[in-house]
């Protein structure tokens, strides 16, 4: 590596060290990254990669994600990118989607006017969005390993923070003063522990004493952002080394007070099987390479404490309850992962507890049971004992599903279609009819004769084709008794239930005449205009006194 160092000084700042970096190769950068920061340098606007990505790649680590500087303003990057998206409320930036795969890129920043004048009252960040150049941006950062640029057009990185002799040396050190740097945002409190345990740094002691002194003011930050970080450092696969360092700082009473509580006044042997649960945790994670759930790592952390006073004679569901409610009403935790941590630690004692009303079959049949084992599982490994109980259940469990594969109704075979002989059948006659609608049958039902004021019936002619005579008024169609044996012999027709629809069309051109063909109307009858009486028109009254005449009416 060629390294070249300026140590001019301009514009208040020294020039950043620039390292030409040949052994970074280009396999190991996102093409996609590439292609935005190549967009960015064609129409005017610098770019680099910044941040943990460019820190992992000089430590010979896989990425865990590309982020991008640049001096475009986020409303020019949405502009430039169809598939950008601004978010932020503490501060913009812009996403970028490429399936599902995100790029973060953000503007340059640095410190509002007015907080890095200041050393007394209140340092919080509330807004941080003051843009501003490269090495502003560097300089604002939280600590000197996230702080280096790099340039993908020169294969050089650039450090304004002295960022590349803290990673040589293992060091996690704050980019100025260190109490600061924590007050003004008290989460780098957990992003140090972070990077600490993961990269296995060892943080500064200017660095360690101001993490103690500020470590209070964390029940000042954001709920959603430390929710966050407690995700990420039970996911790290360095839970047992993160939460110790948080119990020695002072940041756990904070963040997890009943949690702490618990771990101040219990034995030194519960405590140890605690951390045993979270060595547990780091082994599953790191060997399975899905990520777990909320409720799953949540529960890992709340399983041993919720036991413990399990054991002392408390209630499951009040134990979990006391420990996790507090915390979850604090952090905003939603209630999907808080009925998920309850579930899953109290379906624990039905692994090993034995009732009378208890179904296994039931049990094996819960959306949570595979979890809830999974769990259980990790609890084997922390306490070494309980092998043959889990093995036991994975059986049952493998059955429960064979059964499952039995009781399924075999698959129905449709039958293949038979062919058509048509071969050696005699083609059907021809039906011969003069008239239209001969040679059709008609079923119609007979209608009833009408009575009239003198007790005489009118008899309907009924529907034939033969046109018979109708039969003279008066006459009797036959006793009660025909009529009953004349319905029940012959079939009933199908009521036709469904309302006929309204026809828009001229009556004129829907009339057919009896003999079956449909006469079409002359021009002469269509020119016709229908008589249509034409009403007065409604006057109204020139005066109150005067009422119009309604005779016309």
């Amino acid at each position: 590596m060629k390294d070249e160092k300026s140590g001019s000084r301009t514009g208040g700042g020294a020039l950043p060290r620039i390292l030409e970096a040949p052994l970074v190769p280009r396999e190991a950068l996102d093409p996609d990254a590439l292609k935005v920061i190549h967009r960015l340098r064609n129409f005017g606007y610098q770019a680099y990669l910044v941040g943990g990505c460019v820190r992992d790649l000089l430590l010979g680590r896989p990425p865990k994600d590309f982020d991008i500087a640049t001096s475009a303003r986020p409303k020019e990057i949405k502009k430039l990118f169809r598939n950008s998206r601004i978010i932020g409320r503490r501060f913009k930036l812009a996403h970028l989607f490429f399936g599902e795969k995100i790029l973060e890129v953000s503007t340059f920043r640095k410190t509002p006017v007015g907080v890095e004048d200041t050393d007394e009252g209140d340092l919080l960040i509330q807004q941080d969005n003051v843009f501003g150049t490269a090495e502003e941006d560097a300089r604002r950062r939280d600590f000197t390993v996230n702080g280096l640029f790099y340039d993908t057009q020169r294969h050089a990185v650039i450090d304004w923070v002295q960022g590349l002799g803290d990673l040589k040396a293992r060091r996690i050190r704050t980019i100025g003063d260190p109490m600061r740097r924590f007050r003004e945002d008290p989460v780098r409190i957990l992003r140090a522990v972070k990077f600490t345990t993961r990269l296995g740094f060892e943080v500064d002691p200017e660095g360690w004493e101001a993490m103690k002194k500020v470590a209070p003011d964390l029940s000042r930050a954001a709920p959603p952002r430390i929710l966050e970080e407690i995700f990420r450092l039970l996911r790290s696969a360095n839970a047992l080394g993160a939460f110790q360092m948080l119990r020695q700082v002072g940041a756990l009473k904070v963040i997890l007070p009943t949690l702490a509580e618990w771990l101040d006044r219990v034995s030194p042997a519960e405590r140890d099987r605690f951390w045993r649960h979270l060595e547990a945790l780091d082994t599953v994670i790191s060997s399975h390479p899905e990520e777990p759930s909320n409720g799953f790592v949540l529960s890992a952390l709340f399983l041993e404490p919720s036991e413990s006073r399990r054991l002392a004679g408390e209630d499951s569901m009040e134990a979990i309850s006391g420990l996790l409610d507090p915390f979850a009403q604090w952090c905003r935790l939603s209630r999907r992962d808080r009925a998920s941590v309850k579930r899953l630690c109290g379906a624990q004692r039905r692994f090993t507890e034995k009732k009378r009303r208890f179904r296994v079959r039931t049990f094996l049949s819960m959306s949570y049971f595979p979890e809830a084992l999974k769990l259980f599982h990790l609890r084997c490994l922390a306490l070494g004992t309980g092998w043959d109980v889990y093995r036991r259940w994975q059986e049952r469990l493998a059955e429960e599903s064979r059964g499952e594969e039995d009781r399924l109704p075999p698959a129905r075979e449709v039958p293949p279609k038979k062919e058509k002989k048509d071969a050696g059948k005699p083609a059907p006659a021809p039906v011969a009819s003069s008239t239209p609608g001969e040679g059709v049958k008609k079923k119609k039902k007979a209608r009833k004769g009408r009575k009239r004021r003198d007790g005489k019936t009118l008899d309907v002619e009924p529907a034939s084709s033969g046109g018979e005579e109708p039969k003279a008024a008066g006459v009797k169609k036959g006793t009660r008794k025909e009529k009953k044996d004349a319905r029940t012999s012959r079939p009933q027709a199908k009521k036709d239930t469904r309302k006929k629809k309204r026809s828009r069309r001229d009556p004129k051109e829907t009339m057919c005449p009896p003999e079956g063909r449909c006469r079409i109307p002359s021009e002469e009858e269509r020119d016709i205009p229908p008589a249509v009486k034409v009403r007065p028109e409604k006057t109204r009254p020139e005066s109150p006194g005067e009422e119009p005449s309604w005779g016309d009416w």
